[in-house]
């Protein structure tokens, strides 16, 4: 082989080590590009996780306040009802002890009534009885 033929392989060995270098340094761009896209989406997806855990801490806040709130009226509305419970009862208490109080009138009223009507059907029998004992 002469020495041109040897020149030459060398010259295109040469150029292939250049493309070579020039592609693997393009490549090396390329790796850093894909490494800072990645890292960049890996921020975006922490971001992304914080905000979602941000945002289901505030909806079982709410939630838990919404089941206070529930509570608090649902003691408040138990209560009340206690209230008009006692207040009906109270109220029944004191219609019954009226009726009751009327009840002892009347039979009173009757009772007198009776006695009256008694000793004006009976009155004659019962002078002429006193009078004959004095």
């Amino acid at each position: 082989m002469s020495i041109e033929v040897i020149e030459k392989r060398q010259d295109r060995i040469e150029d292939a080590i250049e493309r070579l270098t020039d592609i693997s340094a393009d490549l090396n761009k390329m790796l850093a590009v894909q490494d800072q896209r990645l890292l960049q989406q890996e921020k975006e997806i922490s971001i992304v996780l914080k905000t979602i855990e941000e945002r289901r801490k505030e909806w079982d806040d709410k939630l838990d306040g919404v089941y206070n709130t529930m509570r608090s009226e649902d003691h408040q509305i138990l209560n009340k009802l206690d209230e008009l419970k006692n207040e009906q009862k109270s109220q029944h208490d004191k219609i019954l002890q009226k009726v009751n109080d009327m009840q002892k009138i009347i039979w009173m009223y009757m009772g007198g009534f009776s006695v009256i009507v008694f000793l004006l059907t009976n009155g004659a029998k019962i002078l002429a009885l006193l009078s004959s004992v004095n």
